[in-house]
């Protein structure tokens, strides 16, 4: 499995390091397992990272971890819930998106895109995808590292019901 080179694209420094952490776990093997993914591998990162595993029966995807900033910038919990619940139709289509792209090519991708909810700024963010396997080689999860760039203290997002995602 191969990174993409973050640092060259001028990546978020949390994400360049979550990517090196994720090369060293992965030791020279073809393929991350899900049993190799530790919170402890990223304690500098825990309220920006999620996990969604892939439903293969249902083709759809379900938040198995939702960070803590990420809930703030959402504005809710999607722990627990199916992509396709999300009441947003172009965020569900955006990350619909990138997910299948993860699992067809079974490797990492690296997204850089906007946030935008009605009567209020844009939320820079970069988003990097990491398929995990199981035991049969499959991409059974992808691991999701989030980086924003908006001060987040200072902005209450309302529920994203007509928030849009819009990739650069």
């Amino acid at each position: 499995m191969q990174f993409p080179d973050l640092a060259a694209v001028s990546a978020d420094p949390d994400l360049v390091r979550c990517a090196q952490q994720l090369e060293a776990v992965l030791g020279g093997r073809e393929w991350l397992r899900r049993s190799d993914i530790s919170p402890r591998l990223f304690k500098w990162m825990l309220g920006r990272i999620f996990m969604v595993e892939v439903l293969k029966a249902s083709s759809d995807y379900r938040f198995r971890l939702f960070g803590s900033k990420m809930v703030q910038v959402y504005g809710e919990d999607l722990t627990g819930r199916k992509l396709s619940e999300v009441r947003s139709a172009s965020f569900e289509e955006a990350l619909r998106a990138d997910f299948d792209l993860v699992v067809a090519t079974r490797t990492p991708h690296f997204q850089r895109g906007t946030l935008l909810w009605p009567d209020r700024e844009f939320v820079g963010v970069e988003r990097l995808l990491t398929p995990l396997s199981d035991a049969d080689g499959e991409v059974s999860a992808i691991l999701g590292a989030v980086a924003y760039h908006a001060n987040l203290q200072l902005i209450q997002l309302p529920k994203p019901s007509a928030a849009q995602y819009r990739k650069v």
